[in-house]
């Protein structure tokens, strides 16, 4: 299987960049639980794409399925 970059690699990039700020720079307690969920949810991000690009071969298909379940997961995160 050949690793590509998909919208929930940059994501996650992003994500550790994040954490590695917080972990530099924590500001307040906040920080440091914040920097407790991101760790989980990085990891999770990326055995998902894995798997996900094990079970999708084709790029298009791929960022498709991609790019709605990152549109869900903030959608769901937007409700009261």
């Amino acid at each position: 299987m050949k690793y590509r970059i998909t919208p929930s690699n940059i994501i996650c990039a992003i994500l550790v960049v994040y954490d590695l700020y917080l972990f530099i720079a924590p500001k307040s307690i906040n920080d440091i639980i914040a920097r407790a969920y991101l760790i989980p949810i990085i990891v999770i991000g990326i055995i998902i794409d894995c798997i996900l690009q094990y079970i999708i071969k084709k790029r298009a298909w791929l960022f498709a399925v991609e790019i709605v379940l990152v549109i869900s997961i903030v959608v769901i995160n937007q409700l009261p």
